[in-house]
């Protein structure tokens, strides 16, 4: 009978004692590498704060260059912040740079000094290996199997800024190219009047039915997505309509570059302006989140107009959306009844539409002009007929409400539409005079978007939120 042969015994424990010092090297590698993961996601978000303060302020000034600084410097050096941080970071300015796009070359990333133009300057750009108190990362459990404990600098690099404008995309002529001009109404002496481009404050017009040298409106959509200096492509309804319901262009600067327009004579667009108003409609139609409703949706045309009704006017008479469309004489600009020459004819209070439902009309120095001057402004137009409250809280548009079906946003219904220079070509570009805000009076049609014009914008104030861009 065969003898069985000795069991050998200890082998799994020789294999596992020979295994376990790698086996716990593997354990403290991935320990280690999770905090060092852990603080690389830490130094990271703190670029990512410290750009988004600091790209926020960016308003095309010196002032908001200031402001952004003061923001980052705060955000770096308040311990508040930082709890994780073992030692108090210091500012160091060269870590903060600026420029005006996203994409700039590296030598383009630079400190602007006080008395440098920062027009156009929208981008904000940190890099936190420049900060002086990051602590490096030193490896805890590997270095206890005799790894060098040597620590490891942690850094991160953050881009934030405005990549949109709060621009409408649709684009009229300007009535003017001269930026501003006087109008010299009638009265002792002359009560001079500031007109911009042509428009007088606090009148509505139908932005679909103006044009400086001809007898038919002339309006565009400008393209939302493809930025003024950039290849074309196609520019339909299908396109624009999405930008036309949030007011916005997928763009964060214009400047001084050409605008791709595309001029049209049909506006199908009028049912995505109104989801100003609440009301849905157009093909494709607009979301509640991305083009919420005003939070005042009554109309200041017709009925709404209640500044305007005077005990002695008609049953049943109603003001216009906007005012009656004038066109003048040999070759003259297509307009309104109120812009004229001096001094205007007498005219229906009814045609003048409803005046200063936004503000009222601006003197020469720009400061609000008193109601009780209405009658040397627009002809026709009576004291004791309207009823205008003089102060800049008390508008038509900020006392005489009327809530939205859903939630609203506060105004929603002011329009920023570019002016362009129709005296040059406008196809496929158009140059940009300046950008116009208008306030919708009324809900528009596929023949009528009603805007009471309330001024003139800077570029750099319609700039969204800021964004991260990586």
């Amino acid at each position: 009978m065969k003898t069985p042969g000795k069991r050998q015994r200890g082998a799994l424990l020789i294999a596992y004692a020979m295994l376990l010092p790698m086996l716990l090297g593997l354990i403290a590698l991935v320990l280690d590498c999770s905090l060092y993961y852990l603080r690389s996601v830490q130094v990271q978000q703190l670029a990512d704060s410290i750009a988004i303060a600091a790209a926020g302020p960016l308003n095309g000034t010196n002032a908001g260059m200031s402001n952004a600084i003061r923001n980052a410097r705060i955000l770096v050096t308040d311990t508040a912040f930082w709890p994780y941080m073992t030692d108090r970071l210091e500012w160091n300015a060269a870590a903060l740079t600026f420029a005006r796009e996203s994409n700039a070359a590296p030598s383009d990333w630079r400190a602007f000094g006080n008395a440098e133009d920062v027009s156009g300057v929208r981008f904000a750009r940190i890099d936190t290996r420049l900060l002086s108190g990051i602590p490096p990362m030193k490896p805890i459990l590997i270095g206890m199997l005799g790894v060098s404990k040597t620590g490891v600098n942690m850094g991160a690099v953050a881009i934030a800024g405005k990549r949109k404008l709060q621009v409408t995309p649709l684009a009229i002529c300007a009535l003017q190219t001269a930026g501003s001009a006087v109008r010299q109404n009638a009265g002792t002496p002359p009560l001079r009047e500031l007109t911009r481009h042509g428009f007088r404050y606090g009148v509505a017009y139908n932005l679909l039915d103006l044009n400086p040298a001809g007898t038919t409106g002339r309006y565009f959509l400008v393209d939302p997505i493809r930025a003024p200096g950039t290849e074309g492509g196609m520019l339909d309804d299908a396109t624009v309509a999405p930008f036309m319901c949030s007011g916005t262009l997928a763009y964060g600067r214009i400047g001084t570059g050409a605008l791709r327009v595309k001029e049209t004579t049909q506006f199908n667009l009028w049912q995505q302006l109104n989801s100003r108003f609440g009301t849905d409609g157009g093909n494709p139609p607009c979301t509640d989140y991305m083009a919420p409703p005003d939070t005042n949706v009554r109309s200041f045309g017709g009925a709404g107009a209640t500044w305007m009704k005077t005990s002695a006017s008609p049953a049943g008479t109603q003001t216009r959306s906007s005012a009656m469309r004038q066109q003048m004489p040999s070759g003259g600009p297509l307009q309104t009844i109120a812009d004229g020459p001096v001094p205007l004819p007498e005219a229906p209070w009814v045609d003048y539409g409803p005046l200063w439902a936004y503000g009222p009309a601006r003197a020469q120095d720009g400061t609000a002009i008193n109601s009780s001057k209405i009658t040397l402004l627009y002809p026709g137009m009576t004291v004791a007929g309207f009823s205008y409250q003089n102060t800049a809280t008390q508008t038509p548009y900020l006392i005489n409400m009327q809530p939205p079906p859903k939630s609203g946003r506060a105004n929603r219904r002011l329009l920023a539409i570019p002016l362009l220079d129709c005296s040059k070509p406008t196809a496929p570009t158009a140059r940009m005079l300046a950008i116009a805000q208008f306030f919708l009076t009324a809900p528009a049609t596929a023949t009528e978007v009603p805007g009471e014009f309330a001024g003139i914008l800077a570029e750099e104030s319609l700039s969204t939120s800021v964004e991260l861009v990586r």
